[in-house]
């Protein structure tokens, strides 16, 4: 006896992509930068981060809006210029949002580097400034001397 397999309803299909691209595309960010604010693992009261932060949160709020009309778009008849005024509205309405948004995931947060350093598990190293730049000039060599044999390899291939 031969079975064939029938295949799922049309609105299993449309819920499934609905969820599985929800999970994916918006929660996964949400969830990225909720970690790196909570906890503080960029350092974001350093003066010259603060701006990475802003930038970061605002691109965060920028693909949680565009992922939910784009979702909404998949199962919804809307036209493009609706979508992309209400994408508009809510990226105006982000922005204005971001400073008191931002405050508020980083008041709440530990700082990961001083919980480590009271509890004695990170050493924090002595380096001087001199160490610092010889560092930082082997590594502009080590990165410029990689880029010249990776465009040399390109040449002969």
């Amino acid at each position: 006896m031969e079975t064939e397999c029938e295949s799922f309803p049309a609105a299993f299909e449309i819920w499934y992509d609905f969820t599985s691209e929800t999970l994916i595309y918006l929660f996964t960010p949400l969830i990225f930068m909720y970690i790196l604010l909570n906890f503080d693992i960029i350092d974001s009261d350093a003066s010259e981060n603060r701006w990475l932060t802003r930038i970061m949160v605002i691109l965060m709020l920028l693909i949680v809006s565009s992922s939910v009309i784009e979702l909404l778009q998949s199962f919804l008849p809307v036209p493009e210029m609706i979508s992309s005024a209400a994408l508009a509205m809510v990226v105006a309405i982000f922005i204005g949002w971001e400073e008191r948004i931002m405050t508020n995931l980083m008041r709440e947060g530990d700082t990961v580097s001083q919980k480590l350093i009271e509890m004695d598990e990170l050493i924090v190293p002595k380096i001087d400034e001199r160490d610092y730049d010889i560092m930082s000039a082997s590594m502009a060599g080590t990165v410029f001397f990689t880029l010249i044999i990776c465009a040399l390899y390109s040449a002969v291939i």
